[in-house]
């Protein structure tokens, strides 16, 4: 299997070195010196729109997607991810009312901050913070995003970084236009095996895979990917950690949370259900059957996946502390959670 996995990551090398990096433009700084507030008083806050290089998704409703969060510590906490770490759909405190809308470019920055996992990991952490989170984004934006935050944080010469990387829906890079390109860089990663078009490595001609594979050789080379981000800027704090899908049983080449988040909160409530692979329901229709590299997937195999999704929408719709998106309990109990993974502090 191992042999398998080095196949579909051609050149890791090439592709670290040639992952493009952009100066990162933040379009606001505030300062926030509130006695009432707890991580975000005394600080300033640098904020700014995140990059989206994917021709089918150029605009961002959300604000204050890019966020540096400068208290003047001398570690930082890197977290990017999409809108589940944005803080999207939070309510307040003590009402049930949705104070942050990305949708409708609704946000209450210091309350958002103050109450997301990201800002109670680095009030945790005694760090700073950097938080790029775009609502909706893939796991190629969040990857390939990330190049240009480690470059950008190195003239603070922070002594530690940590970086916490969101995977999301491996359905949303399948929507990515980047998937489609025939380049030496795309060439060189995953979508000339896991896209849909024919390989140029002659083992995907004659060696067709199964699902289950399919899904391994994916998450396996998005995190391996992180994972050499992070070694040619030198980083070695890292964790991984999905919200919606099952963390696959493969060897990982950096650590990854054991369970998803949705599979944490059902576990609190004591809900059993098999999460499913990929969210998008309209790729098990008609986007599926298009991967060159995937044998034949059964009918039976795509019901038993939708029906995966919908207990799970289900379950994500009606749990007390998450209601589409996680409420501030939920966003601190995974804070709790991520730092047991990590192994980054002692005790909580």
């Amino acid at each position: 299997m191992t042999d398998l996995y080095q196949q579909n990551l051609m050149n890791l090398e090439y592709v670290t070195k040639n992952l493009p990096i952009n100066d990162i433009v933040f379009d606001r700084t505030r300062e926030y010196s509130q006695t009432s507030l707890d991580y975000v008083s005394n600080c300033k806050v640098l904020t700014g729109t995140t990059p989206i290089y994917n021709n089918h998704q150029t605009t961002i409703t959300a604000k204050n997607t890019e966020c540096h969060v400068q208290k003047g510590k001398s570690r930082c906490l890197i977290v990017t991810g999409e809108s589940w770490s944005y803080g999207d759909r939070l309510v307040g405190t003590n009402t049930e009312q949705v104070v942050v809308a990305s949708i409708k470019s609704q946000d209450l920055l210091p309350y958002r901050l103050e109450n997301i996992f990201a800002g109670h990991c680095a009030r945790m952490l005694d760090s700073d913070l950097y938080l790029s989170s775009v609502p909706g984004n893939s796991n190629t934006g969040i990857v390939f995003h990330l190049p240009s935050i480690l470059n950008y944080i190195k003239q603070f010469n922070y002594e530690e970084i940590y970086v916490v990387v969101q995977l999301t829906s491996p359905g949303r890079c399948l929507g990515d236009s980047r998937w489609h390109q025939d380049t030496a860089l795309w060439n060189n990663w995953i979508s000339d095996t896991l896209s849909d078009k024919k390989p140029h490595n002659n083992f995907y001609l004659n060696n067709k895979i199964s699902l289950d594979k399919w899904f391994d050789l994916y998450e396996y080379g998005i995190t391996t990917t992180v994972n050499a981000v992070c070694n040619k800027f030198g980083v070695t704090d890292l964790l991984c950690w999905k919200n919606f899908n099952l963390v696959r049983s493969i060897e990982h080449n950096c650590k990854i949370a054991k369970q998803a988040w949705v599979e944490y909160l059902a576990n609190l409530y004591q809900h059993k259900f098999d999460l499913p692979n990929c969210n998008e329901a309209a790729w098990w229709d008609d986007r599926l059957d298009k991967i060159y590299v995937l044998e034949q997937v059964t009918t039976e195999t795509k019901i038993d996946e939708l029906q995966k999704i919908e207990n799970s929408n289900e379950f994500i719709r009606q749990v007390p502390i998450n209601h589409w998106h996680p409420k501030p309990v939920a966003h601190y109990l995974w804070s709790l959670y991520l730092l047991r993974q990590a192994g980054w502090v002692d005790e909580i």
